[in-house]
């Protein structure tokens, strides 16, 4: 259900990857980079029926992490209790989480130390793109370097 629920998102997305393909098929680091990214799209870890249903309804439908009425394992999840450094990675263009959903959140945590970095790609591109070795990964680099004892 969750990988179908994302291609229904952008139904034609997987015919005009093929096409892209088919027009790069002689390019082999594009060849390389796109049958990486759909063994990493198509490696899915089983997630129940159940967990499934609880995660849409309660985090997507109903909002209650960001309302403050989350539980989890019986407990109210509060955000504010985070007090360790904290990064916020969104995606300029997310098609999954947007950053008109996401934009709240450093807000709401407690750490003082709290940064927000918007970098230039989509929901899987930011972190499983070609692009992302020179995008993201430097940057988390950086960020844990400055925090690392």
């Amino acid at each position: 259900m969750l990988y179908a629920s994302f291609n229904a998102l952008r139904p034609a997305s997987q015919v005009a990857g093929r096409v892209r393909l088919w027009d790069n098929m002689w390019n082999d680091e594009f060849v390389t980079s796109y049958r990486r990214l759909q063994r990493w799209a198509a490696d899915q870890i089983p997630f129940p029926g159940e967990c499934f249903r609880q995660t849409t309804k309660e985090l997507q439908q109903q909002n209650l992490l960001m309302k403050g009425e989350f539980r989890l394992g019986g407990r109210l999840v509060d955000l504010s209790n985070i007090r360790v450094p904290f990064i916020h990675v969104v995606a300029e263009h997310d098609h999954i989480v947007p950053y008109e959903a996401a934009r709240d959140l450093i807000g709401m945590v407690g750490s003082e130390d709290r940064e927000e970095i918007m970098l230039k790609g989509g929901h899987v591109s930011l972190v499983a793109g070609r692009n992302a070795v020179r995008r993201l990964w430097p940057r988390l680099e950086e960020w844990l370097a400055e925090r690392s004892v």
